[in-house]
């Protein structure tokens, strides 16, 4: 009696190879900065894009991770939090391609986007299936990040964040047409917790804030600093009013009269978003530019 031959099991191939990812990073355009196009034999099923949001993803952040530490974290799990432009992008398997495993799929991206300059931060961390998580630091650009996570075998879905403040998307011109329309205009100037020290997009925000005084030299406004409800309210008063005073001694250290400016904390006491959610918390957490009567200022 002959022995039967040991089958041969051959791997499934993609009928389309994959192939190194197709990244397009065009820093300067205004708009979308950032494609990543997937590797062949995949197809992007669904595309939803929110032009100013905040990005909450539950990552793991070990030994090798260079991400800051977000003060509430569970163990090595914590929440990375990023505001900016946000694509998010579900891909699936196209119809008849091969199976291509999670694990060749990571790689590939890693690859690609580690020639494009993305560094790894939090390498090793998440297993195949993610989240992973890439960023592209420029010199006087906002960074770029790409999230790979929930990487099963045939599906995938990719973050694409052009980080940015809600600072940096006001001009002139809206702060001119929003004080007309409404007589005030917000802003989202980004301060460190506790603390009353402009950044940089805060500076940037004051140069917006004295060009719009200049333009219109009979205006007189109210910067007025608000917070949202987490922690103490007559603190969280005291630290809005911090706050809006040093944006006005930013903008009088522009060259425009003092006499033409004032300065209100209202803390948390007029909310304009729900506290419960984080996405209203950082729409509280704002300044105000509001229109002063001559005769009351």
């Amino acid at each position: 009696m002959s022995r039967n031959p040991t089958p041969s099991i051959t791997p499934m191939k993609p009928k389309h190879p994959l192939t190194v990812l197709t990244i397009l990073a065009a820093l300067a355009a205004p708009a979308l900065a950032l494609d990543v196009k997937p590797p062949q034999g995949f197809k992007v099923a669904s595309t939803n894009v929110k032009e100013l949001d905040v990005s909450k993803i539950w990552i793991k952040c070990g030994n090798a991770c260079t991400l800051p530490k977000a003060p509430k974290r569970s163990g090595e799990h914590q929440n990375l939090e990023i505001e900016g432009r946000i694509e998010k992008r579900l891909i699936n398997r196209a119809a008849g391609a091969g199976v291509v495993g999670p694990a060749v799929v990571l790689r590939e991206y890693q690859a690609a986007l580690q020639k494009a300059g993305f560094e790894a931060m939090n390498p090793g961390d998440g297993g195949e299936s993610g989240p992973h998580v890439f960023r592209l630091k420029s010199p006087g650009q906002p960074n770029h990040w790409v999230v790979l996570e929930d990487n099963f075998e045939g599906y995938h879905s990719l973050n694409l964040i052009q980080e940015r403040t809600r600072a940096s998307t006001v001009s002139v011109t809206d702060m001119a047409v929003a004080i007309k329309a409404d007589g005030w205009a917000t802003l989202y100037v980004e301060f460190d917790t506790n603390k009353s020290d402009l950044k940089a997009d805060g500076q940037a925000a004051v140069v917006e804030i004295a060009k719009l005084l200049r333009q219109d030299p009979g205006l007189q406004i109210s910067i007025d600093g608000h917070t949202d409800n987490v922690g103490d309210a007559s603190a969280n008063r005291k630290l809005a009013l911090a706050r809006a005073q040093a944006v006005l001694a930013a903008v009088v250290a522009q060259g425009i009269d003092a006499k033409r400016l004032s300065a209100k904390g209202f803390g948390p006491d007029v909310p304009i978003a729900d506290n419960r959610r984080e996405d209203g918390r950082a729409k509280n957490r704002r300044v105000e530019l509001t229109k002063v009567n001559k005769s009351a200022h």
